[in-house]
C-alpha cells in the first residue's frame, strides 16, 4: 500500500535527526570486549519507533499447544537475560509482510532461512538468536506486522561477539542504505526522493560504519 510522502521538510529533517542520532546506530561493536558486547545485547530492550536497527537477543524456549492441524498456534521466547516468556503466534513470524518502504514482500529471517511455515517456527524451539533489525510492514490484512532479521547464536563467546558484530553492523547500512532508496516511507523521512539534500549525512554514517571493524577489540579483563 502506497502513502503519499508529507514533504514536510521542518517534519523530514526533525526525523532524520532523530534516526541518525539514535545510539544504537552510532553504537561500534568493535569497541567492546567479547563479554562486554554479549551483556550489552542480553540487557537491551526493544528500539523504539524511530530506531532502524536492533541490539535484542531471543531464547525461543517452547511451543504452546493447541488443537488444530499443527499441534501448536504459537512459541514463547525469553528476551535476553529476562527470565519472562513472551508469547508469539507463529503467524507473526511466517506470514509474509509487504514492507512500508519498499512495497515488496519480506520473509522472517532466521541466518539464511526463510520462515515460511509453521513447521520452521518449531524449529526455532531451543535456538538463540540476535536481532539485528526489523522490517516494518504490514500482512494481507493490511495489519502492522513485522519481518525479524534473525541471526543464530553458536559456540563459545568470541564465535557469539563475531556474529553479533558482523549482524549489527551490516543491518545498520542495510537500513540506512532503504532510507536513501526509500525516504517516502511514513517510518522514516516521508519525502519525495531529493526533496532535500539527506545524502550526504546519511552516506558519511555509511563510511563511518565501514570503518568499524578497524577499531582494535578490547580484551575481557
Amino acid at each position: 500500500m502506497f502513502i503519499k510522502p508529507k514533504n514536510d521538510l521542518g517534519f523530514s529533517l526533525n526525523r532524520l535527526d532523530k534516526i541518525m542520532s539514535r545510539r544504537r546506530l552510532s553504537l561500534n561493536p568493535y569497541a567492546f570486549s567479547d563479554r562486554r558486547l554479549l551483556e550489552i545485547a542480553m540487557s537491551t530492550d526493544w528500539g523504539s519507533q524511530i530506531d532502524i536497527t536492533e541490539i535484542v537477543i531471543m531464547k525461543f524456549t517452547r511451543l504452546r499447544r493447541a488443537q488444530n492441524l499443527y499441534g501448536y498456534d504459537g512459541i514463547y521466547f525469553q528476551r535476553g537475560n529476562c527470565e519472562e516468556e513472551i508469547f508469539l503466534p507463529s503467524g507473526r513470524l511466517w506470514h509474509r509482510v509487504t514492507a512500508n518502504d519498499t512495497i515488496k514482500g519480506e520473509n522472517t529471517t532466521y541466518g539464511t532461512k526463510k520462515i515460511l511455515h509453521p513447521w520452521d517456527v518449531e524449529y526455532l524451539v531451543g535456538k538463540r538468536a540476535f536481532v539485528s533489525h526489523l522490517i516494518k510492514g504490514v500482512d494481507p490484512n493490511l495489519h502492522n506486522h513485522l519481518a525479524y532479521r534473525m541471526h543464530p547464536l553458536r559456540g563459545n563467546e568470541a564465535n557469539q561477539a563475531t556474529t553479533i558484530r558482523q549482524a549489527m553492523c551490516r543491518a545498520k547500512l542495510i537500513m540506512l542504505q532503504r532510507i536513501l532508496d526509500n525516504p517516502t516511507s511514513p517510518d522514516t523521512l516521508s519525502c519525495s526522493p531529493g526533496f532535500f539534500d539527506y545524502q550526504t549525512r546519511i552516506l558519511r554514517a555509511m563510511e563511518l560504519i565501514c570503518r568499524f571493524p578497524d577499531h582494535p577489540i578490547p580484551k575481557d579483563d
